[in-house]
């Protein structure tokens, strides 16, 4: 995760069973960004980095 969530969401995370790392500013969060779709069923669930160039549509 990036440094920038609250601590007390990372600790919610980890508390749920989740595994956690929170990187420095300069590690893996310092370029790129993420568009993705998933699949649900006969559903489809889309979302972008709104911080970047993308964005989710359908058609």
């Amino acid at each position: 995760m990036e440094p920038a969530f609250d601590a007390a969401v990372v600790q919610e995370l980890r508390a749920r069973g989740h595994e956690v790392t929170v990187e420095d500013g300069h590690g893996v969060f310092a370029f790129g960004g993420a568009q993705l779709v998933l699949r649900d069923g006969n559903h489809y669930i889309a979302g972008s980095d709104p911080r970047k160039d993308g964005q989710a549509v359908a058609y």
